[in-house]
C-alpha cells in the first residue's frame, strides 16, 4: 500500500496527520518553499472521549494499569497522547508498539504483525472498526504509519564527559541492563535472544570491566571533602535522625539559614489558631519537633555529630 493511499485509509477511519517536508527551490521560478515529503511525523488517534477515559481512568474496561514494566511505559505514553487531544509522534507512537509486542496478547490485532498484508487487512479495519477495542484501533494506526515515518537514529557516547564520567554512565546502565535482564529471564520457557540483543550484552560485557577499573582508580575524584554545618534534626525520629527533604540532608553551612527556616516553620504555624492543630497537621510545636546540632560528614567518618544539641 502506497503512501497516498495510507493517507486515505487514516482518513477514512477519522484520524489525521502531520508530514515532513523540506524546503526545495522550484526550477522554473527559482522560488524556495516548503515541499511535502511522503513520510509521517504526527497522527491524530481517532478515539472518542468515552474510548480515552476507558483506557485512562482505573474503572474503565480497558483500563490495563501498571502491572509490569512494558505496561506501565504504556500507560505513561497513553496518558500522554492522552494530554495532548490524541496527537501522538510516530516516534512514541512507535515507542509503544514496542512495548505492546513485547507484552502478553490484550488486543485482537496484533502490534508485532498483522496476519495479513496491509492492503488485505484494510477491509476489515473498516469493517470491524466500530467493534474493535481502542487498544485494536491504536493497534490498526501504528500498522498504518510503521513503513512511513523517520525512526530516531541510534546514537553513540561523545567526547563531552571525562573518562570518568563515561565509565559511570556505562556501569549504571550496563548493571541496570543485567539486573533487569535476570528479574525478566526466570522463566522456565526462556526464549532465544535475538541478535541484537546478543550484540548488545556482548557490547556492555567489553565495557564493563575497562569501566570498573577506571571507576576504582578515579573513585577518589568524586570525594568532595569533609562538610561541617548545622543539621536539622527530627526529634520524632530519634536524636541521630538527620531530616531530608528533596535536596538531601537537611545540613547547612550556616546558622543564620537554619534560623530562617525555622522561623518560615513558626510563622506557618501562627496561622493556624486552634488548639491542636498547626501547619505540618501534627498538635507538637516547630521547636518540639525539630531540633539542630552541628555535624561533620566525611567520606571516611560518615555522619559525626559535634554537638548535642545547638541553641537556636
Amino acid at each position: 500500500m502506497n503512501f497516498e493511499q495510507r493517507c486515505q485509509l487514516l482518513t477514512d477511519l477519522g484520524s489525521s496527520f502531520g508530514k515532513e517536508y523540506e524546503y526545495r527551490t522550484n526550477k522554473e521560478t527559482g522560488e524556495r518553499g516548503p515541499h511535502d515529503v511522503d513520510l509521517f511525523t504526527s497522527i491524530l488517534l481517532p478515539l472518542t472521549p468515552a474510548e480515552w477515559c476507558d483506557m485512562c481512568m482505573r474503572e474503565g474496561q480497558n483500563y490495563l494499569g501498571g502491572c509490569c514494566g512494558n505496561m506501565s511505559a504504556m500507560q505513561d505514553i497513553i496518558n500522554g497522547i492522552f494530554r495532548d487531544s490524541g496527537y501522538v509522534s510516530c516516534r512514541d507512537l512507535e515507542e509503544f508498539a514496542e512495548h505492546a509486542a513485547h507484552h502478553d496478547s490484550f488486543t485482537d490485532v496484533p502490534f508485532d504483525q498483522l496476519p495479513l498484508s496491509l492492503e488485505e487487512f484494510a477491509p476489515v479495519m473498516k469493517r470491524e472498526w466500530a467493534n474493535y477495542s481502542p487498544w485494536d484501533k491504536i493497534a490498526c494506526i501504528w500498522h498504518i504509519v510503521r513503513d512511513h515515518y523517520g525512526p530516531a537514529m541510534p546514537h553513540g557516547y561523545g567526547d563531552h564527559m571525562s573518562e570518568l564520567e563515561k565509565s559511570i554512565t556505562v556501569l549504571s546502565r550496563g548493571l541496570t541492563y543485567l539486573s533487569f535482564a535476570r528479574v525478566f529471564n526466570r522463566s522456565e520457557e526462556k526464549k532465544e535472544p535475538t541478535t541484537q540483543a546478543k550484540a548488545d550484552r556482548a557490547a556492555f560485557m567489553n565495557r564493563l570491566l575497562p569501566c570498573l577499573k577506571v571507576l576504582n582508580d578515579h573513585v577518589h575524584e568524586l570525594n568532595p571533602g569533609p562538610v561541617e554545618g548545622f543539621a536539622l534534626i527530627d526529634k520524632q525520629t530519634g536524636p541521630d535522625a538527620i531530616a531530608s527533604n528533596g535536596y538531601g540532608l537537611c545540613v547547612y553551612s550556616t546558622m543564620a539559614e537554619v534560623k530562617k527556616i525555622l522561623k518560615q516553620w513558626k510563622k506557618n504555624d501562627e496561622e493556624f489558631k486552634e488548639e491542636g492543630r498547626n501547619y505540618s497537621g501534627r498538635q507538637k510545636t516547630i521547636d518540639e519537633k525539630i531540633g539542630v546540632r552541628k555535624v561533620r560528614i566525611s567520606v571516611e567518618n560518615g555522619i559525626e555529630f559535634l554537638e548535642e544539641e545547638c541553641k537556636v
